[in-house]
């Protein structure tokens, strides 16, 4: 969704915590604003640059080694 024109809402219902890695895609460049802990809205797109990040889990980090 970074890389999609225009704005995106993206709803998580199931999850507890699925965007704990959002921070770490806006250090990278990404415009992500958490609403909040269910849904956040990213505008795009965004010129994504590398960074030394950590992952709170493997789904997370999988998602950022694909956004770089």
């Amino acid at each position: 969704m970074t890389q999609a024109e225009g704005v995106s809402i993206i709803h998580e219902a199931i999850f507890e915590g699925r965007f704990v890695f959002t921070d770490q895609l806006v250090t990278m460049g990404a415009n992500i604003i958490m609403c909040d802990p269910h849904r956040v809205v990213i505008s795009g797109p965004s010129k994504l640059y590398g960074k030394k990040l950590t992952s709170p889990d493997l789904r997370a980090g999988i998602t950022m080694v694909l956004a770089e």
